[in-house]
């Protein structure tokens, strides 16, 4: 769980009662869903490098050469192929992985 706010006496009140119903830790927060958190004297900040990193070592794209154009033109590429595409799971995850950050970007 965690608890945020400007209100540290109630903050405080809080811990202390949910201590009496469950065993609780008191930790500081580093990496939540994707954002990673750094305290400073003037406040928090907010960071998503790492999930970014994240995304490009899993799809692969570390360390890759860019080119004008990404698939050859010899090579038709049609919905109507008999062949599947491959890379399917990885193109979903990696999709869906761009739009959480795009979502989570946007919203603050």
């Amino acid at each position: 769980m965690i608890i945020s706010g400007d209100d540290f006496d109630g903050i405080a009140f809080l811990k202390i009662t949910l201590s009496h119903c469950f065993v609780m830790k008191d930790l500081v927060l580093l990496y939540l869903l994707g954002v990673e958190v750094a305290s400073s004297s003037k406040g928090y900040l907010l960071s998503q490098s790492k999930y970014i990193a994240d995304i490009f070592e899993r799809a692969q794209l570390i360390d890759n050469k860019i080119v004008d154009i990404p698939l050859e033109t010899s090579v038709p590429c049609s919905p109507s192929d008999d062949i599947p595409f491959i890379g399917y799971t990885l193109y979903r995850t990696t999709v869906g992985s761009l739009v959480y950050l795009f979502v989570t970007i946007t919203s603050w």
